[in-house]
């Protein structure tokens, strides 16, 4: 839901935040967003770079979003 937000928010499909900001964005620890992260891109939804996280499939965010 974040990635999503902040997306929409930015009006583009590219987040600028690191793993970190996003960890502190949803009360998270940083390794809990890295795992989550890791898995969204092994399923084709976000690519991860450095510095940013690029959403690749928003139709199937939206879907595990609910």
């Amino acid at each position: 839901e974040f990635l999503l937000f902040t997306s929409d928010k930015n009006g583009s499909d590219e987040i600028r935040m690191t793993q970190e900001n996003i960890a502190v964005h949803v009360n998270s620890a940083r390794e809990v967003v890295a795992r989550m992260l890791k898995l969204f891109a092994s399923d084709g939804l976000v690519e991860v770079k450095r510095g940013a996280i690029v959403i690749k499939d928003r139709k199937g965010l939206e879907e595990i979003a609910g």
